[in-house]
């Protein structure tokens, strides 16, 4: 039926009504899953001997698949319009003509090189930025991703930025300019990473100097990032603020007097006979750019980089001068931000400021922080911090061009239901299709990944559709309850009598959801609200993505 009406209309339906006249949004879920060879049902046959099959005892080879899914593409990328000698096998491999368009997309100027070129050199080595071709029989939009230390290590940014910008790269080689795209991942370490320059309170030292990193200039947009006091050359909306003191007419730290300012103002020896030497030993990413300069690998923890240059003849420390830090040229720390903001009062004197504001705050008698003293907090709520995009957001919204939008969100925590359009259910149908296949399907490592893929090949077009709608369901019963007491009288057809809704569980989600998808009315608990928002749901499903 899905297939029938594929050949009649792109991806089995028309564009809704109330987007009429505009480009349609194909939305993206992205999850990633661990495969165990030996993974069976709880259950198994017994003889009427009693002999049931011994099975493995541990779980035997792993391997992570990263996925992408959506309703009009299904799992992976399967394109269901093409002409019959051009169709796709399944959604796990792109088929020769495409394979072809893309790479000559690639290898166009201004699509050849990866955007993030620290990440394309970890996963593709030393001359990694440049992008190869798409390799045969396979797909970016499914990855299988051998783990473990002794082998390709293990799934981070890098790699997860890497396979994004190659699903990007398909998408706009086929389709042009035809969809705008969203992208939708859940929160890991991976997608939660900072840019190298973000904006992040947590990085942030109190005063300038030290460890913390040089961060990006802010454009103040409005008032919201402004406070109530003045201070001398207090910033205006339009204006722009340099988060390092590297600016000419930089006046230095505001906790300063005059004299302080000048005598702080460069970095110097310190003034102490006992050992003014220390040793230093070299972070993290100055040891890859050694390893790197000489074609070495560059991957692994900081003890696997220190080992690796130390069998290749790199020295892992040096010795330096003990050196007492200016401010000209660093970075102005949580207090300094603040004040040329406008949220340090002006009337405390200056050599009381560093104790008057402390990182975590002054407390009072009974041991609460008082509101407005501690600097950590205020900067984490300021709109330009709290609104900072993630590395992996900023890299995969670059790629948007003049005629094709690419969005990035991120799901809620603890909310498997909503995630990735659906996609913790293609996860329990692909696993329940492997735990049922025999042993001997399993035993070894070429049978193993080919049983993965049979496994994944096994999501229909019509399974997708229907995981994808059930957890748009879920998204707009959470979108309605979050906006009812905003909804217009005529969605909530009259509130019943009670002071306000029932407290939200997942039980109480579950059977709106539940009797909406199969078309009854709720009996029961509270069926008056359950009725109630499924009509709302009915008229509004409309979910607006900021």
């Amino acid at each position: 039926m899905w297939m029938m009406l594929n050949n009649k209309v792109k991806f089995g339906g028309n564009v809704s009504v109330r987007a009429r006249g505009k480009k349609p949004l194909i939305c993206f879920g992205q999850d990633e899953c661990i495969m165990k060879q030996y993974l069976f049902t709880d259950k198994a046959w017994v003889t009427p001997e009693g002999i049931r099959p011994l099975t493995p005892k541990d779980e035997g080879m792993g391997v992570m698949v990263s996925e992408f899914v959506s309703r009009e593409f299904g799992f992976g990328y399967h394109n269901p319009n093409l002409s019959p000698e051009l169709k796709q096998t399944s959604g796990l491999a792109l088929s020769e003509h495409q394979r072809q368009i893309v790479n000559s997309f690639r290898r166009q100027p201004g699509n050849n090189e990866y955007r993030d070129k620290e990440a394309a050199h970890h996963v593709h080595g030393r001359n990694g930025i440049k992008k190869k071709d798409l390799p045969k029989d396979s797909s970016p939009f499914v990855q299988l991703f051998e783990y473990g230390k002794n082998l390709k290590g293990y799934w981070t940014y890098e790699w997860m930025v890497i396979q994004l910008e190659d699903c990007i790269d398909v998408l706009q080689a086929l389709h042009g300019n035809e969809y705008d795209y969203l992208f939708m991942f859940d929160h890991s370490n991976g997608h939660d990473k900072q840019r190298p320059d973000g904006l992040n309170a947590n990085a942030m030292n109190k005063g300038y100097g030290g460890s913390q990193p040089r961060m990006r200039e802010v454009a103040i947009e409005s008032e919201d990032q402004l406070g109530p006091f003045n201070p001398p050359g207090k910033l205006k909306v339009g204006e722009t603020q340099h988060l390092v003191f590297d600016q000419p007419d930089d006046d230095g730290p505001c906790w300063m007097n005059d004299e302080e300012k000048r005598a702080s103002k460069e970095d110097c020896a310190e003034s102490t006979n006992e050992q003014p030497m220390f040793r230093y030993h070299f972070k993290k990413g100055e040891l890859a750019e050694k390893l790197q300069a000489l074609g070495k690998a560059i991957n692994g923890n900081k003890a696997d980089l220190q080992k690796r240059c130390t069998d290749n003849g790199i020295a892992i420390s040096e010795m330096r001068m003990k050196i007492k830090q200016g401010w000209e040229n660093k970075p102005k720390g949580m207090l300094q931000v603040l004040w040329e903001r406008g949220f340090i009062d002006t009337a405390v004197p200056k050599s009381e400021l560093w104790k008057k504001y402390p990182e975590k705050g002054q407390k009072d008698n009974l041991g609460l922080v008082m509101p407005g003293t501690a600097l950590k907090e205020m900067v984490a709520d300021l709109p330009d911090f709290q609104d900072e995009k993630t590395l992996l957001q900023y890299h995969a919204e670059g790629r948007s061009t003049a005629g094709c939008q690419i969005m990035f969100i991120r799901s809620p925590k603890c909310h498997p239901e909503i995630a990735g359009e659906g996609i913790e259910y293609d996860w329990a149908g692909i696993k329940s299709y492997y735990r049922r296949s025999d042993l001997a399907s399993k035993k070894t490592l070429e049978a193993f990944k080919a049983l993965v893929k049979e496994s994944m090949e096994s999501v229909q077009f019509n399974h997708r559709a229907s995981f994808s709608a059930r957890a748009r369901e879920y998204m707009l019963a959470y979108d309605v309850l979050e906006e009812w007491n905003n909804l217009p009288e005529e969605l909530k057809n009259g509130d019943p009598e009670k002071e306000k809704l029932p407290k939200t569980s997942a039980q109480f989600l579950d059977r709106i959801v539940n009797c909406r998808r199969k078309r009854h009315r709720d009996v029961g608990a509270d069926e008056g609200w359950v009725n109630l928002i499924m009509n709302a749901m009915k008229k509004r499903e409309v979910i607006v993505i900021d």
